[in-house]
């Protein structure tokens, strides 16, 4: 499955946007090892059930063909909906956190053993979805140093069990009590330790920990484990409590139980206050809300840190954090930013204590790693002097920036001053959409538009040897409402960016843009973009490269069965950036070759073959420069419904159905009047083409029908005035729908002949304000795909679009248009207005 990247698809929240999925029994996934190896985790993904909460289920691992063992998964800890902070609940839509890990020891695994991932018989999971797989050479586990004051938690009087089930809270304080009174060491051999409150100093006037030292056999051996029925207690959960200086945790694993997210509960995790001269080295974190939310802390050493599959941040550097290292640590799979300098103040988050005790600012994030968030970005600064963030891989973050600079939540009075830096960084399939803003955000977003920035701006910015590729929308956006005052980029390479859409830029600058920057001795794929007259680039010693399009995605095969042993196949694609044109290529088999056997300039093309055979197709995307590579290979399936392909529209122009081979035969409009048959010439609505000029097609189109943009002259307000054509069926049919809501419609098309093939076409247009928003259309069976659109007006997108593909079963046929709305959750919007307007466009093709 993918590469993909749309959003609410689990293969935007995939390694490199793809996946192996495994739904039949025998079907196996199968790696060569490189090196030996005795640790093994699985990044995987089963469905939760139709009511939400997960389940629990198996799947067969083989060494060489052998069957060696089952290894649990389950899918209670992933699966979340709707829009922030997200439920359990399956009917609110808009899934997201599809994956979990599964991790084994002891499969002691030689170089060029083959290891197998299967469905058998007994693994009970309708599927497996299989997208990343470590393996690890563990060493052995840790023991108690025979000398320097250690007091394990195992030995009297403190007995604790480790065995999984007895509660070993009380062994585990009564042992930090002594340690921190006798100036001794805490030692948690290998086991599992249920845990059910804080670990923490019970000592009465502590804060927490000070002045200890509490070390495990090793991350994979020694687990704080939590109580899945006591954890939606939240001082029931497993964290460790900072109170004071001298602190030094080490090599063991939390393993929480939490699978939703409140903002106004506690964190758990690596929590709290450590003061001046303390360490968190190896350490794994999972199923947390946070997994390391240090407080007032100068000259933190955090190394060697693994956090995974969390509910919100991996590191979060808040209140009074300074002089912080978070060095070659790790995050995966988080549900906000995965590396965060956030100098924020006492009375907006949880600190202890609860104020202030360190100027924050000078931290640096160094060679850490950051991939699959399922919310917000890999790395972030939110303000204060002299942070960095360098040496780092932020990695196929679906739905934030790589790196973001921005003062996008409180800071109180610590300011950006100072140098803040990014250094020798890769960003990598990284500029996913948020659905929270909601929009598309850029490889590196620099967004001034808030209180951590004042009104002298984000000063001494420098960003040097980073490499933003394969961005999803924009490569660098400046997004500004207060100065940048000249930002530098220095030697930074800017390859492929909009892999989602087109309509992005390398660097761009949006209209509020406010300042300058420098790009210097750098490589880029595209001009920059200024789309502000209160802003200024300068180049020097910059090269632009020609690019070639991006390799078109999502590409859909539907099969329709015709008479006389033939078939149509209708192929849809999502637009490439850079694209011009398209090569549509069929084979007999996935092995190829893989022949051309048509172009086009739409992002649809129809193939009329032998009916009942196999064939495989894949789409290559040209323009002047050359042509890209081919596409994911796929073969039809059966249509079991309509077929569909999306667009957006952007900017103040109107789209107007300009021709078509045959008169139209149906037009419905979905108000309190529909119309009669009319020609498709007549109707004049909101939209943009992206192609140059009035005459440009629209990608979309297919065989039967182009659609074209007029360029609409006047202000905003003619333009809504223009969405109304006169024809009341074409009104708007959802005034006042409240953000967060899904309204159905129920479509319903007449006069069709049955087995024919018709084309329709829904509209849905932003006819009353300019707040972001994005829905999402269903239609036909329970087989037809949906279609995700999110687009922001503020940002000159208006609209969105599907136009879909079916053959009439009948001479009626009813569709289910749904449309969710959602946006900032910092805006105070409250209502929407839009039109949905659906409209058949050519007559039905002979068979």
């Amino acid at each position: 499955m993918g590469p993909g990247y749309q959003p609410f698809t689990v293969e935007a929240e995939s390694a490199e946007r793809s996946c192996i999925k495994l739904s039949e029994t025998g079907q196996y996934v199968e790696l060569t090892a490189q090196e030996w190896a005795n640790g093994l985790v699985v990044r995987y993904s089963i469905p939760d059930t139709a009511t939400g909460g997960g389940f629990d289920s198996t799947i067969s691992v083989y060494k060489n063909g052998v069957f060696v063992q089952k290894l649990a998964v389950t899918s209670k800890y992933s699966w979340l909906y709707g829009f922030y902070s997200w439920t359990n609940n399956p009917s609110d839509g808009h899934p997201r956190n599809f994956y979990n890990e599964a991790r084994l020891l002891g499969l002691n695994v030689a170089p060029n053993d083959k290891i197998r991932l299967q469905k058998d018989a007994s693994d009970a999971s309708p599927y497996y979805i299989v997208t990343l797989v470590d393996l690890e050479r563990v060493p052995p586990p840790g023991t108690m140093p025979a000398t320097g004051g250690w007091l394990s938690v195992k030995n009297p009087p403190y007995n604790a069990a480790g065995n999984g089930v007895t509660d070993d809270s009380a062994a585990i304080d009564n042992c930090i009590k002594h340690a921190i009174t006798q100036h001794k060491k805490v030692w948690i051999p290998a086991g599992n330790y249920l845990v059910t409150q804080d670990i923490t100093s019970t000592i009465p006037g502590d804060l927490g920990l000070h002045d200890v030292t509490i070390r495990g056999a090793g991350m994979w051996y020694t687990n704080l484990v939590g109580d899945p029925n006591l954890y939606t207690d939240q001082h029931r959960r497993v964290r460790v409590i900072g109170g004071g200086s001298n602190v030094h945790l080490a090599d063991f694993s939390i393993e929480g139980k939490l699978n939703y997210r409140s903002d106004p509960e506690e964190n758990d995790g690596l929590f709290g206050s450590y003061g001046t001269g303390s360490t968190i080295e190896r350490i794994w974190v999972e199923h947390t809300k946070v997994g390391c939310w240090p407080s007032n802390s100068d000259g933190l050493v955090i190394s060697d840190c693994r956090m995974r599959d969390l509910i919100a941040d991996g590191y979060n550097l808040n209140v009074g954090m300074r002089n912080t290292l978070v060095y070659n640590c790790t995050a995966r799979g988080t549900g906000d930013d995965s590396f965060a300098i956030w100098p924020t103040t006492p009375e907006i988050t949880q600190s202890i204590p609860a104020s202030q005790v360190y100027s924050p600012g000078y931290n640096t994030i160094d060679h850490c790693t950051a991939e699959l968030n399922f919310v917000a970005s890999g790395g972030a600064i939110y303000g204060a002097p002299g942070n960095k963030i360098t040496n780092c891989l932020f990695r196929d973050i679906s739905v934030g920036c790589g790196v973001l600079i921005s003062g996008l939540f409180g800071e109180g009075t610590n300011y950006f001053s100072g140098t803040t830096r990014v250094a020798n960084c890769d960003l990598i399939r990284t500029a996913g959409y948020d659905s929270n803003t909601p929009g598309w955000w850029a490889g590196l977003r620099l967004a001034m538009n808030s209180a951590g920035v004042t009104n002298a701006g984000l000063p001494g910015l420098t960003v040097s040897n980073v490499n933003i590729e394969d961005s999803l929308a924009y490569g660098v956006a400046i997004e500004a409402s207060q100065p940048l005052d000249n930002g530098i980029l220095n030697n930074v390479h800017i390859g492929n960016f909009g892999l989602a859409q087109p309509g992005f830029h390398a660097v761009w600058a949006n209209p509020q843009a406010v300042g300058s920057m420098t790009i210097e001795n750098s490589s880029i794929s595209e001009m920059p973009k200024n789309e502000s007259s209160t802003f200024k680039f300068k180049l020097d010693n910059v090269t632009v490269s020609n690019s070639l399009p991006v390799v078109p995605t999502s590409l859909t095969a539907t099969e329709v069965r015709l008479q006389q042993h033939t078939a149509q196949v209708t192929l849809s694609w999502l637009t490439s950036q850079f694209a011009t044109s398209y090569t549509v290529k069929r084979a007999p088999s996935l092995q190829g070759p893989f022949l051309p056997i048509g172009t086009t300039t739409n992002s649809s093309f129809m193939d009329n073959v032998r009916g009942r055979e196999t064939y495989y197709y894949t789409v290559s995307a040209s323009n002047q420069n050359g042509e890209s590579a081919d596409s994911t290979a796929v073969t039809p399936v059966v249509s079991a419904g309509i077929t569909l392909t999306a667009g957006t529209f952007k900017d103040d122009s109107v789209l107007r159905l300009v021709s078509s081979p045959q008169q139209v035969v149906e037009s419905v409009g979905l108000g309190a009047n529909t119309p009669s048959k009319q020609s498709a010439n007549g109707y004049l609505f909101q939209g943009y083409s992206d192609a140059l000029g009035s005459n440009g097609t629209y990608s979309g189109s297919n065989t039967t029908h182009t659609i074209t943009a007029g360029n609409y002259v006047g202000q905003r307000s003619g333009l809504l005035a223009q969405a109304n054509t006169g024809d009341s069926g074409f009104n708007s049919v959802l005034n006042n729908g409240v953000k967060g809501s899904t309204q159905d419609i129920v479509v319903t098309l007449s006069n069709l002949t049955v087995g024919k093939i018709y084309n329709v076409l829904f509209f849905e247009t932003d006819a009353a304000d300019q707040e972001p928003r994005g829905f999402a259309v269903t239609s036909g069976t329970a087989q037809s795909p949906t279609i995700w659109f999110a687009f922001d007006p503020n940002k000159y997108y208006v609209g969105s679009y599907v136009l879909g593909t079916f053959t009439a079963t009948g001479t009626t046929q009813t569709f289910n248009v749904g449309i969710s709305y959602t946006n900032s959750t910092y805006s105070l919007l409250s209502t929407i207005t839009s039109q949905l307007n659906a409209l058949i466009v050519g007559t039905p093709q002979e068979q």
